[in-house]
């Protein structure tokens, strides 16, 4: 993912954040640079949001507003906090959706 970015191509994560790679070692700072944002891990993964709707800004903002089908793991919010340089892509009544569009 890191490598596609750095060539200029456009990387989005949906889902919940990687804690662990493959081989059990640590992944989530590196997640958290590619992305430009910081995340906590809670006890329960994500937050459930079915029939939520998110709404798209900036970069993204002619992309339809979209609900949330399902109380999947993948379907969960998992709100972070964006770093410095990061833009708001998509809003999620309090919570935001960040990308890191250097």
């Amino acid at each position: 993912m890191n490598d596609l970015k750095n060539k200029g191509g456009k990387v989005f994560w949906f889902g919940p954040p990687p804690i662990l790679d493959g081989d059990g070692n640590s992944c989530l700072e590196q997640w958290e640079a590619i992305f430009g944002v910081n995340y906590t891990s809670e006890k329960v993964q994500g937050q459930i949001a079915v029939g939520k709707r998110i709404d798209f800004a900036n970069q993204l903002e002619t992309v339809p507003s979209q609900f949330i089908l399902t109380d999947f793991l993948v379907d969960r919010i998992y709100p972070v906090k964006a770093k410095e340089g990061t833009s708001k892509i998509g809003l999620l009544r309090q919570y935001v959706v960040d990308w890191n569009w250097k």
